[in-house]
């Protein structure tokens, strides 16, 4: 029955009045709770009108249609959902909201779902994906914690694009990244440090960067509480830090040992963390 109700508010979408499809995305925004109904083929045919809705000039019918689309668009359900050819390429009525006078709380959900589209390479690799890197910076400089979580979140996924993490490096967004390692949210934390990793593969400069922005302190004060799936990253950004011949002589880089051995014996660790960890100490202790 309820799958059945889906099929309907889903044609009133295409076929409704303005005020119709409002009430429509909200009614889908509260049965895209169940996973049963996300992941059905009538909740996916809601994916093209929802994203039409973004171009509205209401707000009350993007937020309906951001929270219904963020809903249906999370976890294993993504992948199928994008996989669908749109009518419009998605990216634009994004990038109109960062930019434009929208609150505060639009631009942090179209930074979400940015995060969803870029975690594709196809939208990653569109002309228009380089132009999110200023506003979602804009995002991650606000100070609110919502928005800072929803801005590097999406501007990690970016950085999966080589030509995108050489754009980045006109912006002076070390100490940026370093300071916001720090404090609970976990999921903010660990997009900064992979944000940091995908910039300093490879390139020295920006490692030293790092480190004296006070990277590793900030990481190490972390450790002994953050969950395992963290202090795997952390450990991998280590591994990254010390496969330069600078870092891994200084001193900041002997502070890393001790709490990299205690790390090994956590029994939550996992798999590449360990590796991560083992090849760390390696790139230190043989120097």
């Amino acid at each position: 029955a309820t799958i059945s109700c889906t099929h309907q508010l889903v044609a009133v979408l295409h076929l409704g009045s303005r005020s119709a499809r409002l009430s429509a995305a909200r009614a889908l925004d509260e049965l895209f709770d169940a996973e049963h109904i996300r992941n059905s083929e009538t909740a996916s045919q809601a994916f093209q009108p929802l994203l039409d809705m973004l171009g509205s000039a209401s707000g009350s019918e993007q937020q309906a249609a951001f929270s219904s689309l963020i809903k249906l668009t999370w976890g294993n359900n993504s992948k199928a959902v994008l996989s669908a050819e749109t009518e419009e390429n998605p990216l634009d009525n994004l990038h109109k909201i960062l930019v434009s006078s929208s609150s505060l709380e639009l631009k942090s959900n179209a930074a979400e779902l940015c995060s969803v589209f870029f975690s594709n390479a196809k939208f990653r690799e569109m002309q228009i994906a380089a132009e999110f890197l200023k506003p979602l910076l804009s995002l991650i400089e606000s100070g609110t914690d919502s928005a800072m979580e929803a801005g590097i979140c999406a501007f990690e996924k970016l950085l999966d694009d080589e030509q995108l993490v050489e754009l980045v490096s006109a912006y002076d967004v070390v100490d940026l990244l370093v300071h916001l390692i720090s404090g609970s949210n976990h999921r903010l934390i660990e997009a900064s440090i992979c944000t940091l990793i995908k910039l300093g593969k490879d390139r020295t400069p920006r490692k030293l960067d790092m480190v004296k922005a006070g990277i590793i302190d900030s990481c190490l004060a972390l450790l002994p509480t953050a969950p395992s799936t963290l202090c795997s990253t952390i450990a991998e950004l280590f591994r990254i830090l010390t496969n330069s011949s600078a870092i891994s002589k200084s001193s900041a880089a002997a502070k890393i040992v001790e709490p990299l051995f205690l790390l090994l014996l956590r029994a939550d660790f996992n798999l590449w963390g360990q590796h991560s960890a083992l090849q760390a100490l390696v790139n230190i202790l043989e120097k």
